[in-house]
């Protein structure tokens, strides 16, 4: 305070020095190097995400009413809108599942109706499901599980397979019916027949989950409580088939000899509306019994033609072999076998996960270092133009220029991200829109590519593997320059490499620096220390807080001390800046300090304590994995690395190949233990090895599932694969013991028992395939949301389940003989050679005698 401008440090007289002359005022509000934008108008965005053990639906609804409340109590002009709510997604999907499993349980009990043609029987079946259901939901809540979109998956994909156990009993129990036994006699006898082989079907759909519930890594802590769930559910339906089935099958159940009661005259009457529709099931019946006889002959005939001689099996053994080959070339692959180069067809794409359309895309615009955030805010605006005009789908758009940090003239003018953009746009819910994510992101990123000066990059935003690019290749080194070189190379080799797109090499890019470097001595001889000008110059670019000011009943506001901005973008300004004072004359920087400009990292990353350039890419298509894989062999062919230079894959292909492995160690894991168990069980090496015969066959039903479906090999798949090597033994378990039996209680000729075997078992096996297929087909042409993922493990439980049920009806029990004749010939041949060791050695002849003189 005070009057007049009182004479300045310097002149030859004193006075008082106020701070309204040397300072004004910023708001740093103004002066920020960050923009925001929703829908055009300026906004500052909240991200709220919940903690780990908290349910995200539940946060969310809380969220939605806080805003509500808040809402009426803001300013005039101010408002608070939810511009992205990922909880809605897994609402929706979790709805969709929870969909998908009531379809599932409707629609096995109308095949069980069209099998067992009784109600009875089929709610003595379909009892099996809501009991293990409960009965699970008690070991999930024990274990802190929740009703989530995996937890509900597997209860969904369960519901085939929780029927399989009481459907064999029942089936069976029937058969022992239809022998004039009593109702408790057959339920007795029925279940104890059946017992070790509904053991083993359920126990080879267990053993197959502890892998997966128990792998390390991302897949383990995704799919833990997916294993444990299916596997607890299966444990319980066959509790329940040994226990709740068979005795309603002896109370609810008739005999062949049981006659139904007398009707009193009232139900009578009731029944007569009911009898057109009584009368047309009944015919519906003798039909569909006289068609399945004729399957089962035809399937008996050509069993038994399969095998009559060794010509057939080995026919039958070709084919199976050609179909195997034949699925196999379906996949992407590349073998050299001698001087030929065997290549897959292709059709089958692999890459980590699906690609959910959850309405929701990223688009990245990056401009040269050194842009002005102005600049950087009018490429934005021109990208937010463009997606108004070409995506007419949009719901919302949200835009971040720039990120944060104090601008100065080192960093180009601005903040260290002034010259990027992120642009976040929602869409209509899929099924409320014509084109599909994919779609709209491919048409979109030629149009945006055209920005001038701009490096614009579109992608989708993945749930598992995050917004990154698809491709992500890291090149490590310790020389910046022999590292650009490298990453140089590799760019190129990436964008040749067909459906590559968006490549970026943020190596190779420099932002222009200023280095001020400070003569030592001249500081000395002037009494100053390099520390001081550090300090200064720091306080002058960047500011320092220096105090608070606190009105009385107002908020604190800081007090920052830093120089103009028009001085601090200014370079010859800032060196005419004092320093320090020598007999009261100023000393300026300019006086001891040289200045160099340059080029330099515009980042520096490090991995593993090395250097790294990154080189990324987007794809088009699902094909993510074999492009990756393109990629490496042409960087090992065509590239030379110095030693301790190399590079690495990160990102989604880096979780893609370790969730593979780890996912292909279950597989073989699941498979090992499956055979010891049917090894423990039968007390026999050889027969569980023909009912493993039924594993390659299923190979068949899952390329070409996926192939049809459009669907890929990723983690979603590569779980459906490991389920299906417990559900495609059970057809083999079924036959294979079955056969064992009727041999060994009956003696009945091993050809002759598999066949019969193969004829009483066809129905059991075809319910539980059927039961199988149509509970998951609700899950494969479901187009909710998050449905892309769950598609393509549908789609191998259904193919696989198709064609090893189809093609092991023939193929177990001609291998089955194959192995138990070559056993037949083996322990001949080990006779024979015992046989000749152990008997007595034969007397020697007696010599011939002159005359009965000596010899």
């Amino acid at each position: 305070a005070g009057g007049g401008r009182p004479p300045l440090p310097g002149s030859d007289t004193g006075g008082l020095v106020y701070l309204k002359d040397v300072a004004v005022v910023e708001d740093t509000f103004e002066d920020t190097s960050v923009l925001q934008r929703y829908n055009g108008q300026d906004t500052v965005a909240l991200s709220i995400v919940k903690t780990t053990d908290a349910n995200v639906i539940d946060v969310a609804d809380a969220i939605k009413k806080r805003v509500e409340d808040l809402n009426p109590q803001l300013p005039g002009g101010a408002n608070i809108t939810i511009v992205g709510d990922d909880s809605q997604f897994v609402k929706n999907s979790v709805n969709a599942v929870q969909e998908d499993l009531i379809l599932a349980v409707l629609v096995t009990g109308l095949v069980m109706l069209f099998f067992l043609h009784t109600i009875r029987s089929t709610f003595i079946v379909l009892l099996a499901i809501p009991t293990s259901l409960f009965a699970t939901f008690l070991v999930m809540w024990a274990m802190g599980f929740s009703l989530n979109v995996l937890t509900l998956l597997a209860l969904t994909l369960t519901i085939g397979i929780l029927v399989d156990d009481s459907i064999v009993v029942l089936e069976n129990i029937e058969r022992h019916l239809k022998m004039k036994k009593p109702p408790d006699r057959a339920a007795i006898e029925g279940r104890r027949e059946i017992g070790l082989a509904a053991i083993a079907i359920t126990l080879t759909d267990v053993v197959v989950y502890v892998p997966v519930a128990f792998t390390s890594g991302l897949v383990g802590q995704f799919f833990r409580s997916y294993g444990i769930t299916i596997a607890t559910a299966t444990l319980f339906s066959l509790f329940v088939s040994f226990t709740l089935t068979p005795m309603l099958a002896a109370y609810w159940m008739k005999g062949e000899t049981d006659e139904p009661p007398p009707r009193r005259a009232i139900f009578r009457w009731l029944a007569l509306p009911l009898k057109p529709i009584d009368w047309l099931w009944g015919q519906f019946i003798r039909l569909w019994e006289g068609g399945w006889r004729g399957l089962t002959n035809l399937y008996a005939a050509t069993l038994r033609l399969a095998l009559r001689n060794a010509f057939t099996q080995a026919f039958v053994l070709l084919v199976a072999v050609a179909a195997l080959v034949g699925a196999i070339f379906m996949a992407q692959f590349t073998a050299q076998v001698g001087p030929y180069t065997l290549k897959g067809l292709g059709l089958i794409d692999f890459e980590f996960t699906p690609q959910e359309d959850d309405g929701q895309f990223r688009v990245s615009v990056k401009l040269p270092p050194g842009t002005t955030l102005a600049e950087t805010d009018r490429a934005a605006r021109q990208v937010e133009q463009i997606i108004l005009r070409e995506v007419p789908e949009t719901v919302s758009i949200l835009t971040r220029v720039g990120s944060g940090g104090a601008g100065n003239i080192f960093t180009g003018g601005f903040g260290s991200g002034s010259n990027t953009a992120v642009i976040n746009v929602r869409l209509l819910n899929k099924n409320d829109r014509e084109r599909g994510l994919v779609d709209i992101i491919d048409a979109l990123r030629p149009v945006v590519a055209k920005i001038p000066d701009a490096t614009v990059t579109v992608s989708a935003v993945s749930t598992l593997s995050g917004p990154g690019a698809a491709i992500d290749i890291q090149v490590y080194g310790e020389d910046p320059d022999v590292l650009i070189d490298l990453a140089n190379q590799v760019e190129e080799i990436v964008r040749t490499t067909p459906n590559t797109v968006d490549v970026v090499n943020d190596g190779a890019v420099r932002a222009p620096e200023t280095k001020i470097w400070l003569d030592r001595q001249r500081l000395f001889d002037l009494g100053l220390s390099p520390a001081q000008v550090a300090s200064t110059l720091r306080t002058a670019v960047n500011g320092t807080d220096v105090g608070d000011f606190a009105p009385e009943g107002e908020s604190k506001i800081e007090i920052n001390l830093r120089m103009n901005e028009r001085t601090r973008e200014n370079l010859e300004t800032l060196l005419q800046m004092p320093i320090g004072y020598l007999q009261g004359k100023p000393i300026l920087l300019e006086q001891v300090a040289e200045i160099e400009r340059a080029l330099a990292p515009a980042t520096i990353t490090r991995y593993n304590r090395q250097r790294v350039l990154s080189v990324t890419s987007g794809v088009i298509g699902s094909n993510a994995g074999g492009i990756a894989n393109q990629i490496e062999t042409r960087i090992r062919s065509e590239m030379t690395f110095p030693p301790e230079y190399g590079f690495r894959f990160s990102g989604a292909t880096e979780q893609q190949r370790e969730s593979f492995l780890d996912l292909g160690l279950a597989l073989g894991l699941s498979i090992l233990l499956i055979y010891m168990l049917l090894v423990a069980l039968y007390q026999n090496f050889l027969h569980p090895f023909a009912i493993m015969f039924s594993l390659p066959m299923a190979l068949i039903g899952i390329f070409g599932g996926l192939a049809v479906t459009g669907n890929t090999l990723n983690i979603f798949s590569m779980l459906g694969i490991i389920m299906l090597t417990g559900i495609v033994t059970r057809n083999a378990i079924l036959i294979i013991d079955f056969a064992n039996q009727l041999q060994r209680e009956e003696g009945m000729p091993r050809k002759k028992a598999l066949v019969e075997a193969g004829r009483l078992r066809l129905r059991p096996i075809a319910m539980t395939t059927n039961a199988l297929l149509f509970a998951l087909l609700p899950v494969l042409l479901s187009t909710a949301d998050g449905s892309e993922s769950r598609q393509p493990l549908a789609a191998v439980l259904m193919g696989g389940s198709i064609t090893s049920g189809l093609l092991t009806l023939i193929l177990v029990p001609v291998i089955y003989n194959l192995l138990e004749t070559a056993s037949d010939i083996a322990r001949k041949v080990s006779g024979w050679v015992t046989g000749a060791s152990s008997a007595p050695a034969p007397a020697p002849a007696p010599a011939p005698t002159d005359g009965g003189g000596e010899a």
